[in-house]
């Protein structure tokens, strides 16, 4: 276990410093995105449990990660890493909104930061699964997807 473990952080680093390497906006995208799910995902792990909804998207995220560095290893920048990495996302925001519709406005500010939490993530993701739909159906139709543009032309 202890190998293994060993292994997938070794490799989520390296996904995170490929990452860096590519340009700016997807940077940008890709820190501002998943950053909030990290950092609230904890909090509602701990203040509501680590099954609540909120720390379900850590969850989620946690394995998104583990995915995309993987995807990184074998197929570097492969534009099917977003679809990919994002399968738990499929199943979690609708979970999420019907959540939301279900509960009531929270009163409360331990409440509160969970329920704009989930909204907030819902909809960031809902803009990222929309994007990923597009690369699908580009493959669906025997296209290429492609790879992002990497700004080290050596491993181009």
């Amino acid at each position: 276990m202890g190998a293994v473990l060993k292994a997938l952080t070794t490799d989520i680093v390296q996904f995170n410093m490929d990452m860096a390497t590519l340009p700016r906006k997807i940077q940008i995208w890709a820190s501002l995105f998943p950053l909030p799910q990290f950092i609230f995902g904890t909090i509602c792990a701990f203040q509501h449990g680590p099954s609540s909804v909120g720390a379900l998207f850590l969850w989620a995220r946690i394995e998104s990660f583990i995915v995309a560095a993987q995807i990184q290893k074998r197929r570097p920048f492969t534009k099917l890493m977003g679809p990919l990495m994002h399968i738990p996302f499929y199943f979690l925001v609708p979970y999420a909104v019907d959540w939301l519709y279900h509960t009531p406005k929270p009163i409360n500010s331990q409440n509160r930061i969970q329920y704009s939490f989930v909204a907030y993530t819902s909809f960031i993701t809902t803009i990222s699964l929309l994007s990923d739909t597009r690369v699908l159906v580009k493959l669906m139709m025997g296209k290429d997807v492609g790879t992002y543009k990497h700004v080290d032309k050596k491993t181009e």
